[in-house]
């Protein structure tokens, strides 16, 4: 019944900082993350389970290539815009 935007930028410019942010919204106690050593979950089976492999995690926290907007096309990129119009202003906060 809750939810928490996690803007990406915001988390680029300070990983540290939303982990903890993070950690708190799920009530968890806050633990200092590594966030140049990011160990992810074991998807090896993903293919055999799911059929396809579902996502990588990276082991740092950075902006990696290429940006969404140079994977969709612009009808698409116009839609999330319009559609998500509340979403993309607390994202751009």
């Amino acid at each position: 019944n809750r939810l928490m935007f996690v803007p990406y930028r915001r988390l680029l410019e300070n990983p540290q900082a939303m982990c903890v942010q993070i950690m708190a919204f799920l009530s968890l106690k806050p633990i200092e993350v590594d966030v140049n050593n990011i160990v992810g979950p074991d998807h090896s089976r993903d293919i055999d389970i799911w059929g396809l492999p579902l996502h990588e995690i990276n082991s740092q926290i950075k902006h990696s290539e290429p940006d969404w907007q140079t994977i969709l096309p612009d009808d698409v990129i116009n839609w999330i815009d319009n559609e998500y119009v509340r979403m993309q202003k607390i994202a751009n906060m």
